[in-house]
């Protein structure tokens, strides 16, 4: 379509519509990772829809935040990508499942999902388990800091007993919308 009134008049008025600029997306993270030293991994959740996800991986991005077995599975299907389960509860098919996947790194906040992991898949030599932190959100549309992460006296104890695993990281949630 050349012009956005052109989109808006093929389609009836109270259905939804997707627009996408795949160009746009696959520009903006080649920008982006080209500036940043650091891994980058996009947040599958935000917009999974495969344009978008093929943009991404087009400018070269192969790391992805899931959230769910159905992100597992289409982070699964994106040549040479990895998935990082970062979701702060998992269902214990879910791990198995990311397992099964190829996702090595999960994040946990608290013992009892740390355990959970471990209980299902043991300690294996390519195992990372990240231990969320929590953080202010104060400057966030919405502050997540009560509902995830571990305090820095948790956070201590969760490390000591994630030692075992072959990787062994922080992480944090800044909020949604984080201005």
């Amino acid at each position: 379509f050349p012009t956005v009134e052109a989109v808006l008049a093929s389609v009836a008025e109270d259905e939804p519509i997707h627009c996408l600029r795949p160009q746009r997306i696959e520009a903006t993270a080649r920008a982006f990772l080209a500036e940043f030293p650091g891994t980058v991994a996009y947040a599958t959740k935000c917009n999974p829809h495969h344009i978008v996800l093929d943009a991404l991986h087009r400018a070269g991005l192969r790391d992805y935040d899931v959230a769910s077995r159905r992100e597992v599975d289409l982070v699964a299907a994106i040549p040479e990508s990895r998935g990082w389960f970062m979701h702060p509860v998992k269902s214990r098919a879910a791990i198995t499942a990311a397992w099964e996947a190829g996702v090595r790194d999960f994040a946990v906040d608290c013992i009892d999902e740390l355990d959970k992991i471990h209980s299902l898949l043991g300690y294996p030599a390519d195992l990372g388990i990240h231990v969320r932190l929590a953080v202010s959100s104060k400057d966030s549309s919405f502050d997540l800091s009560s509902k995830f992460g571990a305090s820095p006296s948790e956070a201590v104890g969760l490390l000591k007993a994630a030692r075992r695993a072959d990787r062994v990281g922080v992480c944090f949630h800044v909020g949604s919308q984080c201005l």
